[in-house]
């Protein structure tokens, strides 16, 4: 449906008619423009020069958390229901996301242990969002943890996200 890019164009796959979804899409918007704001791809960066295991999946998983709940506590914003929220990551992963405190990159640090002991899992929801998405929130299908920074994009069908208490969210 939408995702964006590391050169920071954002691109929308509105339906003809948005209609009664246009708190929809004007989540969607505000998401993938927090992307941006909050610089996904930096973080990104941020996890390779230090050396960590870098998976772009995860990230895009811990940003769309971020990002999700952060649009969720405006209450101005519509929220899909079968988004990425800290509960998802409870329930699913057993693991605790602290507004306040965790950013993209700390949410990537805990993800990413999980990940190593929930593959299937993680994998499974990554491919739902990217399915959720059309595809394109993903880079073509390239080993997601090989991919550089500057390929692939972060998408966004509302199941992704990236909120946190404060802007700095590398």
């Amino acid at each position: 449906i939408a995702y964006t890019t590391p050169d920071h164009l954002i691109y929308l796959n509105a339906p003809g008619k948005v209609g009664e979804k246009v708190r929809v899409w004007d989540f969607i918007y505000c998401h993938e423009c927090l992307h941006q704001l909050w610089d996904t791809f930096e973080a990104g960066d941020k996890i390779k020069k230090a050396g960590i295991e870098y998976n772009h999946k995860v990230l895009n998983i811990a940003s769309d958390c971020v990002i999700n709940d952060y649009l969720r506590t405006l209450r101005k914003k519509d929220p899909f229901s079968d988004g990425i929220f800290p509960e998802t990551l409870k329930e699913k992963f057993d693991i605790d996301y602290d507004r306040k405190n965790d950013t993209q990159y700390s949410l990537y640090i805990k993800l990413l242990k999980a990940y190593k002991e929930n593959k299937e899992k993680m994998d499974e929801l990554a491919d739902k969002m990217e399915k959720q998405e059309g595809g394109q929130g993903q880079s073509g299908g390239e080993d997601q943890s090989e991919q550089s920074s500057g390929s692939g994009g972060s998408g966004s069908s509302g199941n992704s996200g990236s909120s946190g208490g404060s802007n700095d969210n590398n």
